[in-house]
């Protein structure tokens, strides 16, 4: 049984460093241009959003989530929204459910960079999320998750959002 958990962990950890390499690859192929200028692309970072869990053990389902209230036109981190944020208690691996909601005018990719931090403040973790060619007025849910194992309870932040026209 140890060995099954060994083994699934070197998966999960190479997907997790594939999954990496692709965000890394989409984003260089999406910020430029090819002459050297950017594409039609937002980025804001956004400190304001933040969820907490109440026990290290609760389901992210199960997370009270909540957000200060954005000001009036704060760009792609308006976009999105912590719904939850939790700890899985088999894994403990920490994630955050999104809801992102395109509110620019042209399809758009959203890559969405979150921290798990401790009570003390401290960054235990940090994810990403991706939701692809979301159209205008169009909501997705994508969840944000950490492969580093938290034992204690976490509050989610958005760090960064990034927006492409797609």
């Amino acid at each position: 049984m140890k060995r099954r958990k060994v083994a699934l962990g070197v998966v999960l950890g190479a997907v997790g460093a594939l999954v990496l390499v692709v965000v890394a690859g989409l984003l260089a192929t999406l910020g430029t241009d090819g002459g050297g200028g950017t594409k039609d692309r937002e980025s804001a970072p956004a400190a304001t959003p933040r969820a907490g869990t109440d026990s290290p053990r609760a389901p992210a389902s199960q997370a009270p989530a909540s957000q200060a209230s954005p000001g009036p036109d704060p760009g792609p981190a308006g976009d999105v929204r912590i719904t939850s944020c939790g700890v899985d208690p088999t894994t403990h691996w920490p994630s955050a459910k999104l809801t992102i909601t395109n509110r620019s005018s042209k399809t758009s990719t959203y890559l969405v960079g979150v921290e798990f931090l401790g009570a003390s403040g401290v960054r235990l973790a940090e994810g990403a999320a991706l939701s692809n060619d979301l159209a205008p007025g169009q909501r997705a849910e994508a969840t944000a998750g950490a492969l580093d194992q938290v034992r204690e309870r976490v509050t989610c932040r958005v760090t960064k959002v990034n927006r492409f026209a797609s």
